[in-house]
């Protein structure tokens, strides 16, 4: 199952992680696989949504 979803998302240019920590919980579990699309810098957000993004000051991307 891993490896189908792995194929897909790397064909259509999406990254996969795993959540790392219980930050996100319950909405999202330790180990849980995410497939986070990219978007344009013009992008906007709204309150709720959980975006991914690299954090500089900790060189890691950081999902929240």
């Amino acid at each position: 199952m891993y490896v189908i979803v792995l194929v897909v998302a790397f064909a259509f240019h999406y990254k996969v992680y795993f959540i790392a920590s219980g930050s996100m919980q319950p909405t999202l579990k330790i180990n849980e696989l995410i497939i986070v699309k990219n978007s344009s810098q013009n992008s906007t957000y709204e309150v709720g949504d959980i975006i991914t993004f690299h954090d500089e000051d900790l060189q890691a991307d950081v999902t929240h």
